[in-house]
């Protein structure tokens, strides 16, 4: 690996404008103080302006992967544009050493009256490519978009997933030294996407590539190092596991209201005839907690109240994951519980999960309450309150994350044995 930096950014910052008359004016000043050589007003924030990126700083060496995270509107397409020079920043410098490859906007770089034919032609030379080197990888940059069918149709007529398959194709085509990638690859079909992560994959080892993705499991498993950006700043930057864990942990305690009920919150569906008062979390020896070990006991307390008589009503509760869905749960009426009369008033159920199966992380607990048999709901409430799950490395040169080791983590053992006769040996060993 090159010792050399392929990016180098430093305390870069870009501002913009909410208003678009108020922004035209301010261009035209910027530009007339540029024209007789005084400086730019770049560091203060005038009316109506505001810093959609605020000193942002990382490095990047030939081989590495960035993955660029946060919620939307925090700033990472405009640092990608920046970064391809789309933008010029407002404070802060930027070095790129090496050519640029760049799929930030779905369509980008096409001219849409021509042919896909044409474009592949436009769109290389755009990126650095010679007619020449684009002749001999021609045939490759169609089979790999796979849009043989449509090649000579004006791309005018291409659905999305077809312009971010022909804008990928001509960019790992490019072989550049530096890639950009925009979330526009969700827009391609789940094949295409398996396909080109890839090929990313592959190219990594000779090219710094900078991904922006609202899919952690694919970032944790491409990327070297990650950037967390919010509103404009650089909230953490460091190593990639560490980072979109702790990303993914805070995201989620946030989206549950950190345990707190709200009964106006859109993750609440609730009839008004029971609600839950207080949500408490426990361990197998009565300590409430929010963090637990891989193999704790969880029991979940909820304290409700009915607002009227329900008569038998059945309890579901469930853990989760927000990209992965449900992992466990328990029902009522499913496990065959004998339910008393539920009568105007409060009252408490407990559920007691034994031995948690959980690999390190932070879940969320949800929920439901339905009546007899299950027909309707009275009370839903998805995220009402968020755990972690804490589990020690195997050793400290091997840590095994969430993404690696799975969402559950099963009792298992281990055996072999070694077949050569003159060293034969044989082991067991218990996780």
């Amino acid at each position: 690996m090159a010792n050399e930096p392929s990016v180098i950014t430093q305390n870069i910052s870009k501002k913009f404008c909410k208003d678009l008359r108020r922004s035209m004016a301010y261009g035209i000043y910027d530009i007339g103080r540029d024209m007789f050589g005084l400086p730019a007003n770049s560091g203060n924030l005038r009316k109506d302006e505001f810093w959609a990126l605020d000193d942002v700083s990382f490095e990047l060496k030939k081989g590495e992967t960035l993955g660029i995270i946060g919620p939307n509107g925090s700033g990472k397409s405009t640092l990608l544009k920046l970064l391809n020079g789309i933008f010029r920043p407002d404070k802060g410098s930027i070095e790129i050493n090496g050519r640029i490859g760049a799929l930030i906007e779905v369509g980008a770089g096409f001219h849409p009256m021509l042919t896909g034919r044409e474009n592949i032609y436009v769109n290389g030379a755009i990126l650095g490519m010679s007619k020449k080197e684009i002749d001999k990888k021609f045939d490759a940059i169609v089979d790999f978009s796979g849009i043989g069918d449509f090649l000579d149709s004006p791309v005018k007529y291409y659905s999305s997933g077809m312009y971010v398959r022909l804008g990928f194709a001509i960019a790992i085509h490019a072989e550049p030294d530096i890639l950009l990638i925009d979330e526009v690859l969700a827009v391609g079909d789940i094949k295409f996407q398996n396909k080109s992560y890839e090929r990313i994959l592959k190219i990594k080892d000779n090219c710094s590539i900078i991904i922006v993705s609202h899919s952690l499991l694919s970032l944790s498993r491409m990327c070297d190092a990650a950037l967390w950006l919010n509103k404009g700043k650089s909230r953490k930057y460091g190593q990639a596991q560490e980072v979109i864990r702790e990303y993914s942990n805070v995201s989620l305690r946030e989206s549950s209201g950190g345990g707190n009920v709200n009964v106006t919150d859109r993750s609440i569906t609730a009839t008004g005839d029971l609600y839950m008062e207080k949500v408490r979390l426990y361990d197998g020896y009565g300590n409430e907690k929010d963090v637990f070990n891989y193999n704790d006991d969880l029991v979940v307390q909820c304290n409700y109240v009915a607002a009227k008589e329900l008569g038998k009503i059945s309890f579901r509760i469930t853990i989760s994951l927000p990209t992965a869905g449900v992992i466990f749960g328990a029902c009522m009426l499913l496990d065959g519980i004998n339910r008393d009369h539920i009568f105007a008033g409060t009252g408490t159920v407990v559920c007691r999960f034994n031995k948690i199966p959980l690999a390190e992380g932070t879940y969320q607990l949800n929920i439901n309450v339905v009546p007899e048999m299950m027909i309707g709901k009275i009370y839903r409430h998805i995220a009402i309150k968020s755990f972690d799950v804490r589990s020690e490395p195997v050793s400290k040169e091997v840590y095994f994350h969430e993404y690696t080791r799975g969402i559950i983590t099963v009792p298992h053992t281990w055996e072999y044995k070694n077949d050569d006769k003159k060293t034969g040996s044989s082991q067991k060993q218990e996780r």
